[in-house]
Protein backbone atom coordinates (compact mmCIF):
# COMPACT_ATOMS: atom_id res chain seq x y z
CA UNK A 1 0.00 0.00 0.00
CA UNK A 2 2.90 2.53 1.00
CA UNK A 3 4.73 1.63 -2.76
CA UNK A 4 1.16 2.29 -4.75
CA UNK A 5 0.51 5.72 -2.36
CA UNK A 6 4.33 7.10 -3.32
CA UNK A 7 4.07 6.20 -7.09
CA UNK A 8 0.48 7.29 -7.07
CA UNK A 9 1.42 11.03 -5.36
CA UNK A 10 4.42 11.07 -7.86
CA UNK A 11 2.58 10.68 -11.26
CA UNK A 12 -0.21 13.33 -9.38
CA UNK A 13 2.46 15.79 -9.01
CA UNK A 14 3.83 15.46 -11.92
CA UNK A 15 0.83 15.56 -13.91
CA UNK A 16 0.06 18.46 -11.73
CA UNK A 17 3.42 20.34 -12.75
CA UNK A 18 2.96 19.91 -16.40
CA UNK A 19 -1.02 21.19 -16.18
CA UNK A 20 0.88 24.62 -14.52
CA UNK A 21 3.68 24.78 -17.20
CA UNK A 22 1.29 24.33 -19.94
CA UNK A 23 -0.92 27.65 -19.10
CA UNK A 24 1.75 29.81 -19.26
CA UNK A 25 4.36 29.99 -22.49
CA UNK A 26 7.30 32.15 -19.90
CA UNK A 27 8.97 29.97 -17.33
CA UNK A 28 9.27 32.70 -14.99
CA UNK A 29 5.02 33.56 -14.70
CA UNK A 30 5.35 29.82 -13.99
CA UNK A 31 7.07 29.17 -11.41
CA UNK A 32 5.72 32.60 -10.14
CA UNK A 33 2.26 31.44 -10.30
CA UNK A 34 2.55 27.92 -9.15
CA UNK A 35 3.01 28.36 -5.96
CA UNK A 36 -0.63 29.97 -5.90
CA UNK A 37 -2.18 26.52 -7.07
CA UNK A 38 0.41 24.74 -4.89
CA UNK A 39 -0.01 25.95 -1.23
CA UNK A 40 -3.37 26.27 -0.91
CA UNK A 41 -3.80 21.94 -1.57
CA UNK A 42 -0.58 21.70 0.70
CA UNK A 43 -2.19 24.11 3.25
CA UNK A 44 -5.40 22.11 3.40
CA UNK A 45 -4.64 18.58 3.06
CA UNK A 46 -4.36 18.27 6.79
CA UNK A 47 -0.73 18.41 7.10
CA UNK A 48 -0.48 21.48 8.18
CA UNK A 49 -4.02 22.67 9.59
CA UNK A 50 -6.73 19.96 11.27
CA UNK A 51 -9.98 19.76 8.97
CA UNK A 52 -11.52 21.12 12.29
CA UNK A 53 -9.31 24.82 11.87
CA UNK A 54 -10.00 25.05 8.45
CA UNK A 55 -12.73 28.12 8.03
CA UNK A 56 -16.16 26.75 6.27
CA UNK A 57 -15.52 28.69 2.72
CA UNK A 58 -11.93 26.68 2.44
CA UNK A 59 -13.23 23.88 3.17
CA UNK A 60 -14.25 22.54 -0.20
CA UNK A 61 -10.57 22.90 -0.64
CA UNK A 62 -9.44 19.27 1.47
CA UNK A 63 -11.31 17.28 -1.28
CA UNK A 64 -9.42 18.58 -4.84
CA UNK A 65 -6.28 17.89 -2.62
CA UNK A 66 -4.10 15.24 -3.79
CA UNK A 67 -2.21 15.64 -0.61
CA UNK A 68 -4.76 14.74 1.59
CA UNK A 69 -5.74 11.71 0.35
CA UNK A 70 -1.96 10.43 0.19
CA UNK A 71 -1.45 11.95 3.98
CA UNK A 72 -4.37 10.02 4.75
CA UNK A 73 -3.00 6.66 3.42
CA UNK A 74 0.32 6.98 4.78
CA UNK A 75 -1.32 7.70 8.19
CA UNK A 76 -3.64 4.53 8.11
CA UNK A 77 -0.78 2.98 7.05
CA UNK A 78 1.26 3.93 9.98
CA UNK A 79 -1.07 3.75 12.46
CA UNK A 80 -3.43 0.68 11.76
CA UNK A 81 -3.69 -1.61 14.27
CA UNK A 82 -1.79 0.49 17.17
CA UNK A 83 -3.80 1.24 20.36
CA UNK A 84 -2.06 3.92 22.55
CA UNK A 85 -2.28 3.96 26.62
CA UNK A 86 -1.82 7.20 28.77
CA UNK A 87 -1.65 7.36 32.27
CA UNK A 88 -4.50 9.72 34.45
CA UNK A 89 -1.90 12.73 34.85
CA UNK A 90 -0.64 12.76 30.94
CA UNK A 91 -4.99 13.07 29.62
CA UNK A 92 -5.05 16.73 28.13
CA UNK A 93 -8.73 17.68 28.61
CA UNK A 94 -9.90 20.64 26.55
CA UNK A 95 -12.84 23.06 26.93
Amino acid sequence: RYQVTVVTLNNVGNAFGIVIGCMFRDLEATLAVAPLFILPLMLFSGLFVNSGGIPPYFDWIKYISPMKYSFESFMLAEQKGLTYYCDDDELVVRD
